[in-house]
């Protein structure tokens, strides 16, 4: 019986554990992530509402002045998906490391910046960390997308449903193969949820500012 009651108290331990661990990659990683999120608004929105200079090119995209007492990866633009709910906006970060993620969505560094020609390929997490991405499975065609930067707001329209890749599907970042669009967009997550089996990547493009025009200014 003592055996018993032992192995019984080990289980219990166990499950305790396990209970533990999901409820801090569930709500623990999402406060740390929010918290980061509200501190990097507090620097970044004021830049992202300067108009465009005079006759700038769209690829001439300012870079944001990050302040010196900021130690975290660097901050780029911010994403706005009206799609997925009601003031959806996050500051995306440099970096697509587990790191960096841990602070909002992340840019694939070997992909373009808003404005370049090219693909804007953007990685966000689905389950944890704020969970930004929780419903990118509700994306349309047609859903409108944006990214506000110091230089102005640049717009994209998604072009396909979203659609289940695989990890090494690295070409997604290519943009919709479907698209002869100059400038495009890329944003990829885990699916299922709450798992990390499968990618899903949704792809847009950018309908402004036009090619030669500089973008317009934050609404």
């Amino acid at each position: 019986m003592r055996a018993v009651r032992s192995v019984g108290n080990i289980f219990i331990v166990l499950g305790l554990t396990l209970l533990l661990f999901v409820v801090y990659e569930e709500f623990g990683t999402s406060l740390v992530t929010n918290h980061r999120q509200t501190v990097l608004a507090d620097f970044f929105d004021p830049e992202i509402h300067i108009g465009p200079a005079p006759l700038a090119p769209a690829s001439a995209t300012p870079k944001l002045v990050v302040p010196a007492s900021w130690h975290g990866p660097t901050p780029l633009f911010k994403l706005t998906i009206p799609r997925l709910g009601h003031g959806w906006s996050r500051i995306v970060v440099q970096g697509v490391s587990l790191y960096s993620l841990a602070y909002g969505p992340g840019h694939y560094p070997q992909t373009r910046m808003p404005g370049q020609v090219g693909t804007v390929g953007i990685a966000c997490h689905r389950t944890g960390w704020g969970s930004p991405c929780i419903n990118i499975n509700q994306m349309q065609v047609g859903d409108l997308i944006f990214i506000d930067t110091p230089a102005g707001r640049y717009t994209y329209r998604v072009t396909s449903p979203p659609k289940q890749i695989e990890k090494t599907d690295s070409w997604v970042l290519n943009g919709d193969p479907s698209s002869k669009d100059p400038y495009k967009l890329a944003i990829t997550t885990c699916t299922p949820p709450h798992t990390s089996l499968h990618r899903m990547v949704i792809w847009a493009d950018q309908i402004s500012p036009v090619p030669g025009q500089s973008p317009a200014p934050a609404a």
